[in-house]
């Protein structure tokens, strides 16, 4: 038996989430309590006509007149099992549930999670879930960071084979994180994702001041959700030291010495490029 679809075990804990929680609690949208996130993701997915206002500044007002109509209904529990049960396109078109919905219901399931004073720890998720996570990451990432002055590399905590070159550079920064981390941090939940930097301090800036949240981003992010392969010419590799890899890869399990040596990012620029990276490497929480 196939494991459940990313998208249908996020909606259904999210519900729970909701259930549990309520209508007034934090959540990391800005502004947001949890009532308006689940009026935002019923909304989204089954009013066609607000829906666009979501990312078209010309119909948020509509959109918003609509959120704040579902919630004046005062049955918060009637929400939840709507979000729920999901519109009647999602059982008959699974593959487009799987491509619209996964990452979406993830996010804001941590959205709701990791809020407030006591903010919960990451979630273990499927193996199959944190692969499809990381062909949405490097989509995303190679559309958000395609203008950084520095060169960039994402590299999957999970995946010692999996490295992407995301920009050439003399200066390089790496994001290694699970690639649940890095699809937070590339969808502006980067105080709240478990992301570890490696570059110069200055270099790092740039990369990680670029404007996550913005709409332009919202609307990439849905894009590069529906391309569903990431294909072999948009892969460049990099070597990397296999030591410090392994240690900073246990660092994202939870496993070994929080204390990592060095790594050395080789990208081919010239032979004298290799940029030892001691003492540059910021690891959260460490």
């Amino acid at each position: 038996m196939s494991d459940p679809s990313l998208a249908n075990v996020e909606r259904a804990e999210l519900a729970d989430l909701f259930d549990l929680v309520g209508p007034n609690e934090p959540t990391l949208c800005e502004g947001w309590n949890t009532g308006d996130l689940l009026a935002h993701l019923i909304v989204r997915e089954s009013d066609p006509i607000a829906a666009p206002g979501i990312v078209w500044g010309p119909l948020e007002g509509l959109t918003n007149r609509r959120m704040d109509a579902l919630l004046a209904s005062g049955n918060f529990t009637a929400l939840v099992e709507r979000f729920r049960r999901g519109p009647r396109r999602a059982k008959l078109l699974p593959p487009l549930e799987a491509a619209m919905n996964g990452m979406e219901f993830f996010v804001h399931h941590e959205d709701v999670r990791r809020a407030g004073d006591t903010p919960a720890e990451p979630r273990s998720l499927l193996l199959a879930h944190e692969a499809q996570l990381w062909r949405r990451a490097v989509l995303l990432a190679r559309t958000m960071l395609r203008h950084t002055p520095v060169g960039v590399v994402i590299e999957n905590a999970l995946d010692d084979e999996a490295p992407v070159r995301l920009r050439p550079g003399s200066h390089t920064v790496t994001l290694l994180g699970k690639p649940s981390e890095l699809i937070l941090l590339l969808l502006g939940r980067g105080d709240a994702a478990q992301v570890t930097t490696i570059g110069e301090a200055a270099d790092v800036e740039q990369v990680l001041a670029v404007n996550f949240k913005g709409t332009v981003f919202i609307v990439q992010a849905a894009l590069a959700a529906l391309r569903a392969r990431v294909h072999p010419f948009m892969l460049r590799r990099t070597k990397a030291d296999a030591a410090s890899a392994v240690s900073l890869r246990a660092l994202h399990r939870g496993e070994g010495d929080p204390v990592v040596h060095r790594m050395i990012e080789r990208h081919s620029v010239s032979p004298a490029d290799d940029l030892p990276l001691l003492g540059k490497i910021h690891v959260p929480g460490a």
